[in-house]
């Protein structure tokens, strides 16, 4: 390889190195079981109280468009979800609230 190859290759390198520390910070911010004092970043039960939310969130909102009614967790097993949640719940009204016992807000 030529000097300027060389170079050029380890500039691309070190550039590329670069770029990932902030999702790899952002990555272990989010999988720590606790937030970091004065930052607002999210904690592990966090992020997956959130992605569950959004699931069952669309879930009864599918449900309720196509069948007509708010549905039961149960009735949204298997066509709407894999499972029933162990995090969240639905209440009479079709709003997700959570379990009892649960992490989620």
């Amino acid at each position: 390889m030529t000097g300027r190859l060389r170079v050029l290759l380890a500039v691309a390198l070190a550039a590329f190195a670069v770029s990932g520390c902030k999702a790899i910070e952002e990555g272990t911010k989010a999988i720590s079981d606790t937030t970091v004092a004065g930052d607002n970043s999210p904690n592990a039960n966090n992020v997956a109280c959130g992605a569950e939310r959004q699931e069952v969130e669309l879930a009864v909102e599918s449900f309720t468009i196509l069948r007509g009614h708010v549905p039961t967790e149960l009735e949204l097993v298997p066509d709407f979800l894999r499972t029933e949640s162990t995090l969240l719940d639905i209440a009479p009204d079709g709003t997700v609230i959570p379990s009892p016992g649960s992490p989620c807000p």
